[in-house]
């Protein structure tokens, strides 16, 4: 049943994933096969992208979320692990640029509307998800750190106690949304919906290199300790 549920989860197989939970799959546990990273189904289950898909294959309601809202309704404990912190870290500029590798390898840039559009796909996927995480409640200020999700941790099978002792030391989501610029502003509003800017959030405008994302946590930063 373990390795079924893993491989239903990550095939993001909604009836399937259902049935197990109703026949007694542990809404916490997973195989995990590579230790660490996939032995805990929130982990597994990732968001739905409709990037590459035609219209008529895109499944509504979104896979992803449904099967969230199962494992959470079974008991699956959402503040487990850092969820948001990891999905706003796992999605980024590199996703992107691969996007941008892509449409360049098929005919360039110049004027390319459907680069435009896969950009805003690509993102629009990642924050419904991340927004459905939110509403389930999980924590948008559980610190993260990327240690744990690396190729070497998980080679070392690293435990649940080691993996806390790197996001102690780790970041909160929104930051890390706003060092990827400002092409990530929706993320970020997205996120401030459920917590704040801290002085490090000003650190992290600085580092994103991104005029247009600096000037916008700078005046959110005036707005939020003007307390309007």
């Amino acid at each position: 049943m373990q390795r079924r549920f893993y491989s239903q989860i990550q095939g993001l197989q909604v009836n399937e994933v259902k049935r197990l939970l109703l026949q007694g799959a542990d809404p916490n546990k997973c195989i995990g096969e590579f230790g660490w990273r996939d032995n805990n189904p929130l982990l597994v289950n990732h968001h739905y992208s409709t990037l590459w898909r035609e219209e008529k294959d895109i499944q509504i309601p979104s896979p992803d979320i449904e099967i969230l809202n199962l494992l959470v309704d079974a008991g699956a404990d959402i503040n487990a692990r850092p969820y948001v912190w990891f999905e706003v870290f796992a999605i980024d500029n590199d996703n992107i640029k691969r996007i941008k590798e892509l449409q360049e390898y098929h005919g360039g840039l110049e004027e390319n509307h459907e680069y435009k559009r896969d950009v805003e796909i690509l993102i629009s996927d990642v924050n419904k998800y991340i927004g459905a995480l939110l509403k389930a409640g999980a924590n948008p200020d559980a610190l993260g750190h990327p240690y744990p999700f690396s190729h070497e941790a998980i080679s070392k099978r690293i435990t649940d106690k080691q993996a806390k002792k790197y996001f102690a030391q780790g970041t909160r989501a929104i930051n890390v949304a706003i060092e990827k610029g400002i092409i990530w502003g929706s993320q970020v509003d997205l996120l401030l919906h459920y917590t704040k800017l801290d002085e490090e959030s000003l650190k992290a405008a600085e580092r994103s290199n991104d005029p247009a994302m600096i000037e916008k946590i700078n005046r959110l930063w005036e707005i939020q300790q003007s307390g309007k």
